[in-house]
């Protein structure tokens, strides 16, 4: 008896249509997954080490690809939603589509040298830290452009943006044709049911998926990440910072503060004392992880490298008696004190 031939029916006329007007943002969203998975194999080469033998690291391959994947569907959604609503008929010329192909392969290839040197840095992937640099860049845009050529990367990438822009020059360019409200409302609805997808899949994403801390930040490394810690608020403080027994930390604070023997323990209690006619004064502690206090240093006499303000705006406006800290005093970070836990 001759095998039987299933016969899958054709997609609709408009799905088609649909599909076509969305080639530029399938040629990008290649671009992406391209790129990802590139850095992510460039992270596992230097940083993986011996703590992540050949099976795990094929296993972070895996995963970081599916995760990538979801979160460039998850990325075109918006550009998805534009070309369903509006008839964009700017976009017929293929010079024009090429040129939003190499600016979005020149963001793609910025962000991966961004990942990458953050992951260096941190040992990890993005966390509320790169929510720091964006919401408060007069204070880190000074030490990254000390620290990083970054004109040079900048240029990198638009090179690398016009490449992969001529490298799927050859691709079929979307197809803008009449677009009318109808055609718009069946977009809405089509993208509408793509966007409910990637969101259920977000929500049974884990936030382990292979075993060891530095393998799991490889496996989940992305743009993505960056996201989840603004939505979330969310540090595993554990998995960033190196930690220690309160028994151990206690006794480490205590030959800090030159105090052998203690009796009841580190706490101590001040009663508060009128100031004229203003009322009980304010107490304001200051705690620095790590015990990184250490390489904080007050300086009596500018000039001063001032990268932490608000702490200096604390000192300047507090009650400290003016004498052995001069007028004016500045904080100096000499180097921080952050380092990752090791890997468990």
């Amino acid at each position: 008896m001759p095998p039987q031939v299933v016969a899958v029916a054709p997609l609709s006329p408009y799905v088609v249509r649909y599909c076509q007007r969305a080639r530029i943002v399938t040629r990008v969203l290649a671009m992406q997954l391209a790129a990802s998975c590139v850095l992510r194999q460039v992270l596992v080469m230097t940083f993986a080490g011996t703590t992540v033998p050949g099976v795990v690291r094929a296993a972070v391959l895996m995963a970081g690809t599916a995760i990538d994947l979801l979160a460039g569907l998850t990325a075109a959604l918006p550009w998805l939603l534009l070309l369903s609503l509006f008839r964009v008929r700017w976009m017929q010329r293929p010079q024009v589509q090429h040129a939003i192909v190499a600016a979005a392969g020149a963001v793609l290839a910025f962000e991966a040298c961004v990942q990458y040197f953050f992951f260096e840095g941190y040992s990890g992937r993005y966390n509320h830290l790169a929510l720091d640099y964006l919401l408060y860049p007069d204070e880190v845009l000074g030490n990254i452009f000390a620290s990083y050529d970054v004109p040079l990367f900048v240029g990198l990438a638009i090179v690398a943006g016009m490449a992969l822009a001529l490298v799927t020059a050859s691709w079929p360019r979307a197809v803008v044709d009449e677009w009318d409200l109808r055609d718009r409302l069946k977009g809405l609805a089509l993208t509408g049911g793509l966007a409910v997808i990637a969101c259920s899949a977000w929500l049974i994403v884990p936030d382990s998926v292979v075993g060891g801390r530095v393998a799991n930040e490889l496996a989940i490394n992305g743009w993505a990440q960056r996201v989840r810690a603004y939505l979330t608020a969310h540090l595993d403080y554990e998995a960033y910072y190196a930690m220690l027994r309160a028994d151990d930390a206690a006794a480490h604070l205590r030959r800090l503060v030159s105090q052998p023997s203690v009796s009841g323990g580190l706490l101590r209690h001040f009663e508060p004392q009128r100031h004229g006619s203003d009322g009980p004064l304010d107490v304001v502690v200051i705690i620095e992880e790590s015990f990184g206090s250490g390489n904080g240093i007050v300086l009596a006499n500018p000039p001063c490298l001032l990268v932490a303000p608000s702490p200096a705006n604390v000192v300047r406006s507090s009650l400290v008696p003016p004498g052995p800290l001069g007028p004016g005093p500045c904080v100096r970070l000499r180097s921080r004190s952050r380092r990752a836990a090791p890997d468990r």
